[in-house]
């Protein structure tokens, strides 16, 4: 698992995804990462409290086969095309298992002077700015309030079923009125 472009550390700070190799032989390599996965062989690895895993994937590079790893992290994990070029022909050239690490599993807020410093097997192969998603927009239930009817209740307009009742009221009347109408039409024909 080799790669020309290494980097001893890397700054820890917000939006930013981090490459690691798992630097020992196929089978080796596997146990490892099986073990980092329950987070304490990783913590020790990183110099750090235990992460957050959901914010961390141990990969089996062979899995991408095709893709590229490259393609992974710009489709799959939203890393930012412009951060991730320089590192392209780097990553798509890793093979064994890797571990890609979201700046998110060392908390909300890391830091400001702690580094990202891998003991071996780890190696730090690159750290790249994720892609800015666009913001989440609010969802609301359809209300007289999001329409910009604002004011007490009851006030605006009233609901459709109270509408269609005072119309049936209305309805009912009007045709008691025509019936009396002809009774009274009928009786004075007669």
């Amino acid at each position: 698992m080799s790669a020309p472009d290494t980097l001893p550390s890397a700054p820890l700070s917000r939006g930013q995804v981090y490459v690691l190799a798992v630097d020992l032989p196929e089978p080796e390599a596997k146990a490892w990462a099986k073990t980092a996965a329950e987070g304490t062989a990783l913590a020790q690895a990183l110099h750090s409290a235990p992460l957050d895993m959901g914010q961390v994937e141990i990969i089996d590079i062979a899995d991408f086969k095709g893709l590229g790893l490259s393609t992974y992290l710009s489709e799959g994990i939203g890393v930012a095309e412009a951060a991730l070029a320089p590192h392209r022909a780097t990553l798509d050239a890793l093979t064994g298992q890797a571990m890609v690490i979201r700046a998110r599993a060392w908390g909300p807020d890391p830091a400001p002077d702690t580094h990202v410093a891998p003991d071996a097997p780890l190696r730090m192969v690159a750290h790249m700015t994720e892609a800015q998603a666009e913001p989440p927009r609010p969802t609301m239930a359809p209300s007289a309030a999001a329409e910009g009817a604002i004011g007490a209740p009851g006030a605006g307009e009233a609901p459709a079923s109270r509408r269609h009742g005072v119309t049936g009221l209305f309805v009912i009347l009007g045709l008691g009125l025509a019936l009396f109408a002809l009774l009274i039409f009928v009786r004075a024909r007669a």
